[in-house]
């Protein structure tokens, strides 16, 4: 066959023809170059076809005159009056056995089409899915669960997530798996899980139910009793619920319950006696849900933590004030609460401080360092701001003994 017999491919012209390489081109199949199909395993008929096609070059070339020896077949050397055609007598066997060959290689190779979708998550040698797809393993595991199986179906719904992470049936699947813990009550595992579901699978479950759920172990794990021992009533451990409300404020800020939980976080603070974070947390209750009822509580127990605070510095007036500053905000921003008697005595109680550091401030000018005016205005001033104190009265007193002796100072 010379070159101008070369067949030509359809819509090419001779001088565009292909010319053999000697390289197969790789083989691509339409469903692997469908981005939609990436996960998809292909295994055909390839390496059939493959071979089948080299055998048949070799076949039909070997015996033409002008054919090519491809550089992956090795040539033998002859010496001789007509070497060309001493090697193809010899080459002519060769390639009818390479060629028989490599169709039977490819059609011992070759399987049937099938298709699964591979997985994606990371590996886990004791999780592994029981079906080839998420939909057939989430149904499976769901099967197992209301036959009673619930082990082996709580491990199924997880071996799903970690095969298929990215799927739609590994946010139900999550949602079981935690939905397990919950009913075995191992309420902290159970609210682990649900967070999982939350941070990954959002707008993917039942948003409102999962929030409820999470609201109710916490409330559960803040009240439960721990080391109760025959007779002994146990001990609470309210702090262990902390993180759990924080991280329900932090799912739904906007959620009925979120007044609650924020609320809830400070009196944790409050009764682990950590003050200082128990009055960040009612602040933070009192500015996002201002109209919430839970925002008079926290106004209310907020100045309750500053008063308690004061208590604890007795000499330090600020502290003491800032408490003042907040009892006075709360009455009059809530002048009916229910916590009124309550606020009257905790406001009489702090007067009452406020009013002994400033006349033992007076008292130390008047004693002290012998200074008759500056406890003279120290006095006055006290008798200003504390006309119904308990000392009130003998500040009276000596401020008329005081502005006799300044009279004869200026006598003087």
């Amino acid at each position: 066959m010379t070159n101008d017999e070369i067949p030509n491919h359809e819509g090419m012209t001779k001088h565009e023809a292909p010319t053999y390489s000697g390289k197969i081109p790789r083989y691509e199949h339409p469903i692997t170059r469908n981005p939609r199909r990436q996960g998809a395993k292909l295994t055909s008929t390839f390496g059939f076809r493959t071979s089948f096609v080299l055998g048949y070059f070799v076949i039909r070339h070997s015996s033409s005159a002008s054919f090519v020896i491809p550089p992956f077949i090795p040539t033998l050397t002859m010496q001789g009056p007509k070497p060309r055609v001493r090697r193809m007598r010899l080459l002519r066997p060769a390639c009818f056995a390479l060629a028989l060959l490599l169709m039977g290689s490819g059609a011992v190779a070759a399987k049937p089409y099938t298709e699964e979708q591979k997985p994606e998550g990371h590996f886990n040698l004791f999780l592994r899915p029981g079906k080839s797809n998420p939909t057939e393993q989430l149904a499976y595991a769901e099967e197992l669960l209301q036959s009673g199986k619930t082990r082996k179906a709580r491990k199924q719904f997880q071996a799903l997530v970690y095969a298929w992470p990215n799927t739609p049936e590994a946010a139900s699947a999550q949602f079981h798996f935690a939905a397990i813990f919950d009913q075995k009550g191992k309420l902290e595992k159970a609210f682990q899980e649900y967070q999982v579901l939350m941070d990954t699978y959002p707008g993917k479950f039942p948003y409102q139910d999962v929030l409820e759920r999470q609201f109710d172990i916490a409330l559960r794990i803040m009240s439960d009793r721990r080391g109760d021992v025959l007779f002994l009533p146990g001990f609470e451990s309210p702090e262990r619920a902390l993180p759990l409300f924080e991280d329900i404020v932090d799912n739904g800020p906007r959620w009925e319950k979120a007044p609650e939980a924020q609320f809830l976080i400070g009196s944790i603070h409050e009764t682990t006696k950590d003050y200082e974070l128990a009055i960040m947390a009612y602040m933070e209750t009192m500015l996002r849900y201002t109209h919430s009822d839970f925002a008079e509580k926290a106004a209310f127990a907020r100045a309750r933590c500053l008063a308690t605070v004061s208590d604890r510095t007795p000499y330090d007036q600020d502290m003491a004030q800032e408490a003042w500053y907040a009892l006075t905000i709360f009455n009059t921003t809530y002048p009916s609460s229910g916590f009124t008697e309550e606020s009257s005595e905790l406001t009489r109680h702090i007067y009452n401080r406020l009013a002994k550091g400033a006349y033992d401030i007076a008292l130390y000018y008047d004693k002290n360092t012998r200074k008759p005016k500056a406890a003279l205005a120290a006095y006055e001033s006290y008798v200003t701001r504390f006309p119904s104190s308990k000392w009130t009265t003998e500040a009276k007193q000596r401020i008329q003994v005081l502005q006799q002796t300044v009279e004869n100072d200026r006598g003087k």
